[in-house]
């Protein structure tokens, strides 16, 4: 099993992501409901094997979360998560947050 680190928002705007193959790198987009910590399997990108086929490449996704931020990174942090707390306090109780 092979390990791709993305750093989060590149996570949560579900931009795509490079992933190394044997063959070289591969662009990939991310499922809608993919967490981090799981596992993106590549059909027949894998090792090959005796027979010339070929196994799936097993990617587990781990998401990076920077020790530090510029302070205009941390201001634009800190605007998005007050943002994002007022949409959550005013949504309809019971709303899908997807």
């Amino acid at each position: 099993m092979s390990r791709a680190l993305i750093p989060f928002w590149r996570f949560a705007l579900r931009e795509k992501i490079s992933i190394e193959t044997l063959e070289g790198p591969e662009d990939l987009d991310l499922p809608a409901d993919f967490q981090p910590g799981q596992t993106l399997v590549l059909p027949r990108r894998g090792p090959w094997c005796a027979d010339g086929s070929r196994e799936d490449l097993y990617v587990k996704i781990d998401v990076f979360f920077p020790s530090d931020f510029s302070p205009k990174a941390r201001n634009k942090l800190k605007e998005l998560a007050e943002f994002l707390e007022k949409e959550e306090k005013d949504a309809p109780s019971g709303r899908d947050r997807n």
